[in-house]
């Protein structure tokens, strides 16, 4: 993979190992529960990404308590 040719990759997993450890999801709770970081990538407009952030917060807030 161009990934590994360009060495382009962190930790010792292959490129197509990382590859299946990435997950998409729309259900929210289940992108924040037991994680300890969440890139959010939103490129539509600003109202979105920060509604997508206050969703974010309210729910990890919510699985801290």
């Amino acid at each position: 993979m161009a990934l590994e040719k360009d060495n382009m990759l962190r930790g010792k997993l292959s490129a197509a190992s990382q590859f299946d450890l990435i997950k998409t999801t729309c259900n929210l709770e289940e992108v924040v529960k037991d994680s300890l970081y969440v890139q959010v990538c939103l490129k539509i407009f600003v109202d979105v990404v920060c509604g997508a952030y206050k969703k974010t917060y309210s729910v990890s807030k919510s699985l801290a308590a």
